[in-house]
């Protein structure tokens, strides 16, 4: 049995390779793919700009982004075995490194 998919919209150039995970706050979707970088789109107009590029978010690529439940925080997880906590500053939405978790540091 196949499958059909309804395509509301979509972004042209979104990452250079494939998209592996999406996370969406209030106002924001966060994408994830094979490249270094994490894209923000906004999603307050129908159009959905790019609003914000985390570069070298991770080096060999992210599989994994997440939001809180009130869209302040992600975290990604990168092919290298990396987390990251992302914190998104209200007063200017833009996102920044709040924390890194390597190794050990997962059973802190």
């Amino acid at each position: 049995m196949s499958k059909q998919y309804l395509t509301t919209h979509t972004l042209d150039a979104a990452h250079p390779t494939d998209i592996f995970s999406l996370a969406v706050t209030p106002t924001q979707i966060i994408s994830a793919s094979g490249s270094s970088s994490l894209q923000i789109h906004s999603t307050t107009t129908l159009d959905f700009p790019h609003v914000q590029t985390l570069p070298k978010a991770h080096k060999l690529g992210c599989h994994h982004v997440a939001t809180s439940a009130n869209g302040k925080k992600a975290a990604s997880v990168g092919f290298e075995g990396q987390v990251k906590v992302w914190a998104v500053d209200e007063k200017n939405e833009t996102w920044g490194l709040e924390a890194e978790l390597v190794g050990a540091n997962f059973l802190a």
